[in-house]
């Protein structure tokens, strides 16, 4: 009967234990994005192919370009956060020249960056970019 019982807890530990949450992270975007559209105050504007408005994903590493070359570089971070509107979002922190941190979504060839007026990006609204080579 001890055996068993010694068995029985040891089973109990092993079973709670895996049962714990693994903390997991939103997936990063990897590569290259390019600007093709933003949604602000003023309205839509849309973007040609080719633009060089782009952001480049490596890593932990960001570069930002634009038509003239590389403008700013720095690192990024992605975590799960609260949002009052929206629940749980995906939360890309970007610090580079000026830290910022959007909401993103990422799926298959599109990134949306969604952000607010007070979060040191112009204004606010939604960047969609899209995946180029």
């Amino acid at each position: 009967m001890k055996t068993i019982t010694q068995v029985l807890l040891l089973v109990s530990i092993v079973v709670v234990s895996s049962c714990r949450k693994r903390h997991v992270y939103p997936a990063p975007p990897i590569g290259k994005y390019e600007l093709r559209s933003e949604f602000a105050e003023n309205g839509q504007y849309d973007y040609p192919a080719n633009n060089g408005n782009i952001l480049s994903f490596t890593g932990n590493r960001i570069e930002m370009y634009d038509k003239t070359g590389l403008i700013d570089k720095g690192t990024f971070e992605v975590k799960y956060g609260e949002d009052e509107s929206r629940g749980q979002v995906s939360l890309i922190t970007i610090s580079a020249s000026v830290q910022k941190t959007a909401i993103y979504q990422l799926s298959s060839d599109t990134l949306k960056m969604i952000t607010d007026a007070g979060n040191n990006f112009a204004g606010g609204g939604v960047k969609t970019y899209v995946k180029v080579n």
